[in-house]
Order: structure tokens, then sequence, then C-alpha cells
């Protein structure tokens, strides 16, 4: 069995974490009305209208009947609609909400992630969108848009004016539908909660649409605070989660995610720990489609490569790439002697010499000159065809994180212009400034050609048009006619917003846009020519670099024939790589209508988001449908004529050389017999001799021997499940490649002939993996050499694992626990062992039989405010196989597996035994029943006092959660009561356990049945006080200190209620077991706290005054009161009543 990173291949797929991405069916969503009015006035019959096209609609429709399926099956995981960067993402969302309106929806909620001024715009917008549905001269219409912030709390001092406040704003449209607009801030969404919380009590609206508008920002994140043991939900996350919860119970709704770059929303879990947690990541996926003239990644990273792409001969003029040490100045890499950045050193960047030397240096910002020119160039071409006079244009220098080097790079620019116009003040002549133009005007000129759709104007027009002489001999033209704007804030935003276009605004011939990371989401640059990308962290995050991508949209052939990108080989390459990524993603959500997609990202130095989205495992991917191969490396010569020859004797023993006539091959003509099969063994032993003679450089890609182990080893993990490891093997020989291509500035990437063995591999990769060898000879390698490429096979799901750490359990902080309003009003016996149908009816019966017992022995009154509305829920009771609960033997397993790995991860950390030994024994503790709190706070407060690296102290703690909670699901051995989350919770028991506990006792069936009934006692104890806390508090949660103490708490209540009912309700039979003094038998007070709480329920007993039990017995009722707010004092007074008996 062959070994992958430790995982055994037999299990290694089920290893990975799923995402199911299924594509709405017919049934799905049936009866939902798509004729409405409100649908069809926005978007027109079933042929569209200019705004929306067929293709667009029948993904609103698809998205509209994914929210009716979810509202009919009680559904609150997301629904994630899909586009793509500058897209029309807001369109389509529009069309969604008008669709649910015509469907039962009263409601739409967007939560933005914007500035200011853009949720006004957004708010105006919708305003626009729907005022078809204003009448006369009214001043709104059926539908009304408004801003959170209209609730004005400015005057209220007290939260019954503020609740007043929200009131009247609901009051104010009722009978209206309504859209409201929120900013995903604090005090936004700590308003739209309060908003919430009155639309729940009032209940003047049904049915909620909720758009999470750019989904995968703010929305989602966790933090990790010192004192805790748990991560919580970061501030605005949290704030939204709280939200949903307070819908979720009384208020229909429906969660949109909308975004283009949903990676981080894959990978969250799809339940947590922490049952206040509402689901993240979203059930299904509506994939929208883009419109004619959208420019994306295809065009710029894909097409501008691709000789065979249709749009090769226009994309090929795209990139401009930068030399990397001149980015370094830029974007703050690079730092002086003093540790300062560079670009603030004048010894370094001589604005001098931005026209010519006069310092005897190269200027040290060449690419940047080169791009400035190219901007002015393009302007000039473009306003010089007739019509385009007034057509102002825009540029975007982003190289930099930091807003102070936002602030250099556009006092670099300003210098410059100031330099270029003092030249052709004294000559507007000046040689440099012509030769700098002309050499732009070459290079652009090419491709207005190409595309065809502006005049072609001469170099002496565009040189006018920059620069000339007016009749008072003063310069004039676009060199005095450009803006150079820093974009770094909110204020700035809101100053530079046109709030009727959403666009920025364009004041001038031509405005360069100078900033960071304001110029991503939810901002449209207009008319852009020319993008100056920098950005280079040492850790790219896919998310964010797409959504940099400011460049993307619905661009005309006038603005492509003059646009130019400029940025670093490296990062080239870096969102290339996204893009096929994405790509892949696409696409295979749009043809796959079952079974699972395992979500990708890039792997390498490219991550899919921030690690805090997703509490950061080392992820890496492998995709179907592609092409791995080594880029970037040299070639160690002492080694390479051993590796040939090796190389060379496995393609001889399976035949891998083929005739001439076999190796040549034409387009169209039958592939049989120009390729061998060779088994995975050779295949992965070539590959590991051809990487043993490459020396990685830092800036290539896939050119270590375990990154392509890792994709070749995913990529038949499946098949070898099957029993089939074949790869298609196709040689070459006799190659001539150099290292590098496009004029040096790029390392060679294509050693397959696309037009020959990659033409045969793409059309055998619809069948198996292929490996392409190809002979290289150039002498620029120093020796001979084969270079491999692996095509991975398109049946292949998209891969996604993390190599060194699992994912630990998420909870919400206690702090921000909530309360949720909830009473249990069903409990059903769902037989799924196939017992008796007699004995099925017996519990049904004991169900009624014990909520009557509890009402009248156990209910406490004024402990829960009765006022409160609390929602119906349904509890089922299963009766189970052992099967599907934990054992001592489970347990140990796991314990024994966590130790293994805890003692690999600190025996790698210097001065660890003592803490090594500190867990270990608190894990003894553990399989014994013998963990105390203090036992277990001891080890979290050494593990955070450690000198060991964040994500370790987080894995260790992550691990001891795990255990914990395992720990705690074994003792019950007879029964669970299980939280599932979103007010669901379940019973069940054990039949098998009891049958067996029973038999050993020398009693059967009517025994087994009586004993199941105090079973079914305690488990729905655990549930109706489950609801009483989560109405009361919602502290149903263990805190840190108290872990133990929690779950004691609640098994002593459970027990002494079960005990109670055991000797009122359970008759004593002559011949059967008298559970009454079995429990006696079974539990013994010296065992408490230790046995998990059960033995507190005759702790309970032994204090008893006059045989007065449950709500007539004074320490019953002190603990349940404290129970539902602060558990751990109810701990304490049963504590002190064991220590007074005794």
């Amino acid at each position: 069995m062959k070994r992958f990173k430790g995982i055994y291949f037999g299990t290694f797929v089920v290893k990975l974490k799923m995402i199911v991405f299924n594509k709405p069916t017919y049934e799905e969503g049936a009866g939902m009305d798509k004729h409405g009015k409100y649908y069809t006035t926005l978007t027109g019959d079933e042929n569209g209208n200019d705004k929306y096209s067929v293709e667009l609609k029948n993904s609103i429709e698809d998205a509209g009947r994914l929210c009716l399926d979810c509202l009919n099956k009680n559904n609150f995981s997301p629904i994630m609609m899909m586009g793509n960067i500058q897209s029309g993402k807001t369109r389509a969302f529009i069309g969604l909400m008008s669709l649910c309106f015509d469907n039962g929806f009263d409601m739409t909620i967007i939560l933005t992630k914007c500035s200011t001024a853009l949720v006004k715009q957004t708010v105006s917008r919708m305003m626009a969108e729907f005022d078809c549905f204003r009448k006369g001269n009214a001043t709104v219409g059926d539908v009304v848009a408004q801003d959170i912030l209209e609730i004005d709390f400015r005057s209220c001092t007290t939260m019954t004016e503020k609740e007043e406040i929200v009131k009247r704003f609901l009051k104010r449209y009722k009978g209206k539908k309504r859209i409201i607009v929120v900013k995903k801030q604090a005090d936004n969404v700590d308003r739209l909660n309060l908003f919430i919380e009155s639309l729940v009590k009032n209940g003047y609206y049904n049915r909620l649409l909720i758009v999470d508008d750019e989904a995968d920002i703010t929305s989602v994140g966790y933090d990790k605070f010192k004192g805790q043991e748990q991560l919580s939900l970061r501030r605005i996350s949290g704030a939204i989660n709280t939200m949903r919860k307070s819908l979720h119970s009384h208020i229909e709704h429906v969660l949109m995610q909308v975004t283009a770059t949903p990676y981080a929303l894959y990978l969250q879990p799809t339940y947590f720990s922490d049952d206040n947690i509402m689901p993240i990541k979203p059930s299904r996926t509506v994939v929208l489609p883009t419109g004619k003239g959208y420019i994306g990644g295809n065009y710029y990273f894909i097409d501008s490569e691709d000789e065979q792409s249709k749009n090769y001969e226009k994309a090929k003029y795209l990139l401009h790439i930068v030399a990397q040490d001149e980015m370094s100045i830029l974007n703050g890499n690079r730092k002086n002697s003093g540790k300062n950045h560079v670009i603030t050193d004048k010894r370094t960047v001589r604005m001098d010499d931005f026209l010519r030397s006069k310092s005897g240096k190269n200027f040290a910002l060449p690419s940047l000159r080169n791009w400035i020119f190219d901007i002015l160039v393009g302007t000039a071409i473009v306003q010089l065809t007739e019509g385009n006079e007034d057509y102002y244009l825009s540029a975007v220098l982003h190289a930099a994180i930091a807003k102070s080097l936002h602030r250099n790079e556009k006092e670099i620019i300003e210098k410059a212009f100031e330099v270029l116009s003092d030249a052709l003040e004294c000559n507007i002549c000046d040689d440099a400034f012509i030769s700098y133009v002309r050499t732009s005007y070459e290079d652009l000129i090419q491709s207005v050609k190409e595309y065809g759709v502006l005049r072609v104007p001469s170099i002496d027009e565009v040189l006018q048009r920059i620069a000339k002489l007016d009749e008072n001999g003063e310069v004039e033209g676009l060199v005095n006619e450009v803006d150079i704007k820093e974009v770094n804030s909110d204020s700035d935003i809101q100053t530079l917003l046109n709030i009727a276009t959403g666009e920025l605004k364009l004041e001038n011939s031509l405005t360069i846009f100078v900033g960071g990371q304001v110029l991503d989401r939810g901002i449209t640059i207009p008319n852009m020519i020319s993008f100056f990308y920098g950005r280079d962290p040492k850790m790219m995050q896919q998310d964010t670099v797409m959504q940099h991508c400011r460049m993307f949209g619905y661009r005309t052939e006038e603005l492509l024939s003059v646009t130019r990108f400029y940025t670093t080989y490296r990062l080239f390459g870096s969102m290339k790589e996204i893009t096929i990524r994405d790509n892949i993603l696409r696409e295979r959500m749009l043809r796959q209508t079952s079974g699972e997609v395992v979500y990708l990202e890039a792997g390498g130095k490219i991550k899919a988001c921030s690690p805090q989205k997703i509490l950061a495992s080392e992820i890496h991917s492998i995709l179907p449908e592609k092409r791995y191969l080594p880029v970037g490396f040299d070639i160690i010569k002492k080694d390479a004529q051993k590796a040939w020859g090796k190389i060379d004797k496995i393609i001889q023993d399976n035949n891998g050389y083929l005739d001439d006539e076999k190796t040549l091959y034409k387009k169209g003509q039958d592939i049989k017999d120009h390729y061998v099969m060779i088994s995975a063994d050779d295949a992965l032993e070539i590959l590991r001799i051809a990487y043993s003679v490459m020396e990685p450089k830092e800036d290539g890609k896939c050119n270590e021997y375990k990154e392509m182990e890792s994709v070749f080893l995913f990529s038949l993990s499946e098949r070898m499940e099957i029993g089939d490891d074949n790869i298609a093997l196709i040689v070459r020989k006799d190659r001539d490649l150099g290292k590098l291509k496009r004029n040096g500035s790029m390392y060679q990437d294509a050693p397959d002939d696309g037009n020959n063995e990659g033409a045969i591999a793409k059309i055998l990769r619809s069948e198996m993996p292929v490996l392409v060898l190809t002979e290289q000879k150039n002498p620029e390698w120093g020796k001979c050499f084969w270079w491999p490429v692996y095509y991975t096979p398109n049946s292949m799901n998209i891969g996604l694992y993390s190599e060194e750490q699992t994912k630990t359990g998420v909870y919400e902080n206690v702090m921000n626990a909530s309360t949720f309003a909830m009473k249990i009003n069903k409990y059903k016996v769902i037989n799924e062992v196939g017992i008796s149908e007699s004995i099925v009816s017996r519990l049904q019966e004991s169900v009624d039989d014990i909520i009557s017992y509890h009402i009248s022995d156990f209910y406490v009154e004024d402990a829960v405010e009765e006022l409160k509305n609390r929602k119906s829920i349904e509890c089922p009771v299963y009766i189970n196989t052992q099967e599907v609960f934990a054992t001592n033997d489970v347990l140990k397993l796991a314990v024994d597996k966590t130790k293994r790995k805890i003692k690999k991860l600190l025996t790698k950390i210097n001065n660890s035994a003592n803490l090594l030994e500190l867990i270990l024994d608190y894990f003894d503790s553990l399989l014994e029943n013998k963990a105390t709190d203090e036992e277990r706070e001891k080890v979290i407060e050494m593990i955070e006092s450690f000198e060991i690296s964040k994500s370790t102290k987080q894995n260790l703690i992550g691990s001891m959660n795990e255990v914990d909670e395992m720990a705690q699901n074994v003792s019950e051995t007879f029964g669970c009561f299980n939280v599932l989350g979103s007010g669901r919770c379940e019973i069940r028991l054990n039949y098998d356990a009891m049958e067996k506990y029973c038999s050993e006792k020398g009693y059967y069936e009517e025994s087994v049945i009586l004993f199941m009934e105090y079973v079914l006692a305690h488990e729905m104890y655990h549930a109706m006080h489950y609801a009483d806390i989560m109405t009361e508090s919602g502290r149903w949660l263990y805190t840190r200190k108290d872990y133990h103490k929690q779950g004691v708490v609640k098994e002593t209540l459970a027990e002494y209620f079960a005990l109670c009912y055991a000797k009122d309700r359970i008759p004593n039979i002559n011949g059967e077991m008298n559970v009454t003094n079995n429990l006696r038998k079974m539990r013994n007070i010296d065992d408490f706290p230790c046995d998990g709480g059960y033995s507190g329920a005759l702790i309970l007993e032994s204090n008893e005054k006059n045989r007065c039990h449950g709500n007539e017995y004074d320490k019953y009722i002190e603990i349940y009161v404290d129970s539902l707010r602060d558990i751990p004092q109810a701990f304490d007074v049963i504590k002190k009543i064991k220590e007074q008996n005794i």
C-alpha cells in the first residue's frame, strides 16, 4: 500500500475536507412565481431585456428556487451567488430581490463592505431600480430602500427609547417591500440587531432575504483571546451570527452570500461544536454568467500567453514585466542600510534623472517611467479618434500596502510630471521626451492596429496632443491635464465618488489613482487603460489578489487597444496560477450535477485567504485538467548524465521510444499508438529522478519534487481505489528549448509542444493521467536532461488537504452568547434498531408521563420569564444500537492518537518535557474519570505561558478540546442528549447497552423497558433544562475554568430528576428490576464529581427534608435557578451539600 505524507492511500480520500455543490433540480423551489410584477418589470419576459440576459435570468431563477427550497426544508445554511470581479453581481442580486418580493419575501437586508459614500450610493441605486413602482407624485413607491443609520439614536438616553425609535422605523412603511442597507461596521450591525429584535418581537414582516455582499470579508473571521480556551467569532461576524440566531426560530429567512472570491467560505466547517454559531459554509452555489464584453483573468493571464488562444494576437500586448528590484523600491520591500524604505532615499531615487541621467547613473524606476509615458500616449491615441475628444481616462498604481508609501509614490509621479514640464518649457522638442513617447507609441500602436477600432494617429499628432506651445509660448496638452489622486481612506472615497454612478470621478483628461487596499472591493474605476501592480507579500492570498484586479470588468475595445498591465514576473505567475484554479472551480461547478468537489487553493506561496478566516491549516491543492511541470530551475551538471540514463532505461523497459511517424501528430489524427502505458510506480520513479537534478530557483513554481509528488499521488488516489493506476507516457527527444522566453524576461514553461504531444495529452487526460517527457539538449542548460510535464485527468476531484495540522473545534465566545427563547413541545420516539413497535408505543406513552411529571413536580415558577415568546422545537428520540455511541475503547484510541501527535509536536521544542508530561497526565486522568477543572486549567495556563508559536498553542489546546468532548460523550453509556445547532436537538437511547446491562443482571425485556424509561427521563430533563437555559441566558456553553463543573451540574440535575421519576412513576414489578434501588447501587457519593456528576443525585436526595423533592425542595430550586444563569455557582451549592452531609 503506497503512503502519502504518512497517510495510506486506502484512507486518503476520506480524510479530505469535502464540499458538495449541487445544482438545483426542477423540483426544488416548486411553485415559484417567476411572472410576478416585480421580477417581470425589472428583468423583462422570458427573453430578458437590455439589463438582464436570458442566461442571467436563468441563474437568478436557480437562486430563487434554492431560496424557497431552504425555507421548505428549514435549511439555515447560506446559498452562494458566485460572480466575477466587477461583472455585475449587484445587478444579479437586485434581480433576485425582485423575484423574492414576488414570492412572499417582504424585506431584504443588504450587508455591504463599503465606504459610507458607497452605502449611500447603494441606497440611491436601490431606490432608482425600484422607482418604477412609484405612482404619480408619490415620494415613495411600493419598495422603499433605507440606510440602517436612518434609525437615529442621537436623542436616546435609555434602551427603552431606542426600542421605541426602532419600532417607529419599522411601522413607518408597513405594508411596503423594504430594503435595508447595512455597512458591515460595528455601530451599524449593533443597530441592525436592535432592529432585528424589534422585528421578531412585533412580527411586522414574515419572510426576509439577507444579501451578504462581499460575504467572504468581515462576515467571517475568528479571534483567540488570552484567558479563554476557545476561538471566538470576530466583532462583525459575531454580530451577524447573533442576527441570524435571533431570526431563525421566529422569521423565515434566507442568507444569500455574494462574492467573486468565495474560497474562505467554502473552507468553513459544516457544523460548529458551539451550537450558537450558525452555518457559514454555503450548502449550494449558483455561478453567475458574465455578459458580452467582460474582460477577466483569462484575457490578462491566460490568453496573453497562449499562442493557441483566439485572443492571443490582441492580449499578447498587455503584459509589461517590471524588474523585481524596481518593484521592491515601490512596494517598500527594499530598505537601505538605515532600515528606511529606499523609495524615500533621494540618493537612490533621483528624480532629476527621470528624463536623462544627470548623476551618471540610470534612473532607479525605469518601468514606472515607461508606464507614465504609456498612459500619456494611450490617452492621446484614444482622444485623437473622432468623437473621443472629451473621453476622460484613468490609470492605477497599486504597489504597496502602507499609506506612507502611497504618499511617496504620489510624490514621485508628481515630481516626474514636474520634471517633464520643466524640460518641455525649456525645449518643446526635448529629445529624451520624444524618445520615450516614440517607444510607447511604437508599442501601443501595434495593439491599436490589431483591434482596429481606433484611428491610428501619427507620432507627430500624439506628440502635439501630449504637449505643445500655445499662442503665449506656454506648454499645454495632456501633460498639464493630469490629476494624481491618493485614495487611502473612507473619506477619500467619499470625496472622489460619483454618487450617481458609483464610480470614482474623472475630472480631467487623465486621472492617476494611487492607493492600496481601499482600491479593491466595491470600487469601480472607470475608463482604466493601465494598471501598475506590485503588492508582493511573502504569502499571497488568492481572494485578496483577485479583488485587487480592478482592471477586470466590462471594457470596450477602444480601451483595450491601449491597455497595459505592469507587474513582476513572479506576480504575473502567481496571478496566472490563481486564475487557472478559479476557472477550474467555476467550470466544474457549472458542469457538476451531483457528487462532491474538494475545494482547492493554489498552494506554495499562494493561500486561499487570510489564515484568520479559516484558522489556517497548511493547505495544498491539486487540480484536474492541468499541466504540472517544474518552472524556474538550473540543472545539477554532475548528476545529470546518470539521471538521464536511469530514465532512459525505464523508457526502454516500457517500449516508450516510438517510431518517428508516431512522434508526429496533426490535429484530428487518430492518437492510437502515439503513446504507451506505464505503471504508477514507474511514472513516479521517472519524476523523482528528473527532479533530482533540478536546482530550484526561489521565484519558480512546482520546481521541487515534494510538490509534484503531492499532485501525482492525489491525482491517482481515487483511481487506485478501483485498481487502475496506469498512466499514459509520451516521449519526445532532441528538443532545444532555452531557459528563458519573452526576450529573457520570463522562465520557459512550455517544453511540450501544444500542437504535438501537448495536443495528444489533452485528449488522453479525459481518460487517464498523462506524463510527457521531453529530452532537452540546449547548451544553455549545461547538460542534457528530461523535462517532465504531468497532465492530471479530467475526472479527478479538485483537491485540498491540510498537511501539518487538523482543524480544531470552533466555539462562540461566551461573552457573545445570546438568548434564544425556546421550548420543546414534541418528543417523537423513532425506532432505528427494529425492536417491537409495542416497546416504541410504551416509550411514547412514557414521554407524555415524563412531561406531566416535570410540570407537576419539577416546574419552578418564575425561574424563566414567562412573557417571552418561546419558539416550539421538536426533539426526536432515537433508539439506536451501540455503533452510534462512542465507547471507552474509542476514547482510548483517540487519546493514544492525540498523545502521539502531541509528542511529535513537542519533541521538536526545547525544554518541553514538563509540559508534555503535564498534558499526558491530564489525558490519563480523563481515561480514569478523574480529570478536574483545576488540572485542566493548569495545563492550559502552562501551554499559554510557554514560548511556542501561536499556531502551536492553538493546536495543543484544540486537541485537548476534542478529547474532552469525546470523554464527555463516552460517560453517557445508556443515552445522550445532543445539541445540533440552530435550535435543533436530539435524544439517542443506546438499546444495545441497556439490554446488555439488564441481561448481565438476569433481567430481560420488561426490565429493559423499565430501565429505558429511567434513561429517557434523564435525557428529557437535559432537553427541558437546555430550553430553559437558552431562554433565560443562552449560557449552555462551557466556560474555560469551569469546563467539567458545568457537565457535573447538568448530570446531577438530570439524574436527580430521573431518580425521583423512578421512585414515583416507574413501578416495582415482582421478578423485574427495581430501577430505584439499582440506581442507588450504580452511583456512589464518594465518586462525586469525578463520575461526571451522576452521584450528585444521591447528594440531593440525602438532603431532602420530609421526603420533599423537586419544586418542593429549596436546595433543588436554588441549584436549578443558579444553573440557568451561573452553573459554577450551582456546582458550589451541590459541593457544599456534600460537605455538610459528610
